[in-house]
């Protein structure tokens, strides 16, 4: 890669030990991680493991990074600083109908917008960073960009929306990068209803909504603050998630991410599973059935 690329990918993300792990965040400029080799011989020799479990264990040993931000502590709340970079992630189980995934990365290079695509952990996907316009709207780029992919019949994983979410170390040896990368500006902007004025005050309700969000974050906040698992016991976990998914359909996801981290089984694949069947469902669930959680397991 030539050192002009450094213009681009001189910026610091923060390093975790592990995934487990969200605390004592080292701060790292994301080039060096990029071209980093220290781990090389055993991503090689994971990717050889055929057992699912046995290499699943595996990579969890290996460091992570958050792409997107320094992070005093891998949570929503804790973040320092942007990096101006989203990250995007490309399994083959959900790209099964693309003949030429072999090839993909070099297809993926032609868009202007890809400052980098090396292979995953596995090797048997892609990962990637995108530079933003405007990082504070990173949920709304990233919307914009999954559907910009959906129409290339690319589907993506959906866990990056989150700010926090992590990248384990990987290594290719023919990984692109893109110095001049075009900074992408797409972001989703979410319809609002145009409401008469002596019909606002009885057909609108996102007042409520907006208050019910309100709270939660709120909730979220304290949890985080405290660094408390609220989670213990699966049907408790599972009432949490139907109850974002109920109040705040998508939108809710991240703060079921924030609230599971502090179990010592967080695992964000199966906590986005988790969320993913909630908002198929749509059990009967309440924001009062999060207020009484939280009051019984934090207070």
């Amino acid at each position: 890669m030539e050192n002009t690329a450094k213009n681009l990918f001189d910026v610091y993300v923060s390093r975790f030990e592990n995934c487990y792990n969200p605390a004592s965040p080292v701060k790292i400029k994301l080039i060096d991680w990029l071209q980093d080799n220290k781990h090389a011989e055993q991503v090689n020799k994971l990717r050889n493991i055929t057992n699912k479990k046995e290499r699943d264990g595996q990579k969890r040993k290996l460091p992570v990074i958050t792409p997107s931000g320094v992070f005093s502590y891998r949570n929503f709340g804790s973040l320092i600083t942007y990096s101006g970079f989203i990250q995007f992630d490309i399994d083959l189980k959900e790209n099964k109908h693309i003949a030429n995934f072999n090839e993909l990365k070099v297809l993926l290079a032609r868009i202007s917008n890809i400052a980098y695509c090396g292979l995953s952990v596995s090797g048997k996907g892609y990962w990637g960073l995108v530079p933003v316009a405007y990082p504070q709207k990173h949920s709304a780029h990233f919307l914009a960009l999954e559907k910009d992919f959906a129409s290339l019949k690319i589907i993506i994983d959906h866990m990056p929306r989150s700010i926090c979410s992590t990248r384990t170390y990987s290594v290719d040896a023919e990984a692109y990068f893109n110095p001049k990368a075009t900074v992408y500006k797409r972001f989703f902007k979410s319809q609002k209803q145009l409401i008469k004025p002596f019909e606002k005050r009885f057909t609108d309700n996102s007042q409520t909504v907006s208050m019910e969000e309100e709270t939660i974050k709120n909730l979220v906040k304290e949890i985080v603050k405290r660094q408390i698992d609220v989670t213990q016991g699966y049907q408790t976990w599972f009432e949490i998630a139907c109850t974002l998914a109920n109040v705040l359909g998508e939108n809710g996801r991240i703060y079921f991410h924030e609230i599971s981290q502090f179990h010592s089984d967080y695992h964000p694949v199966k906590t986005d599973k988790q969320y993913d069947a909630c908002l198929k469902k749509r059990y009967n669930y309440t924001l009062g059935t999060l207020l009484h959680i939280v009051k019984l397991k934090a207070y």
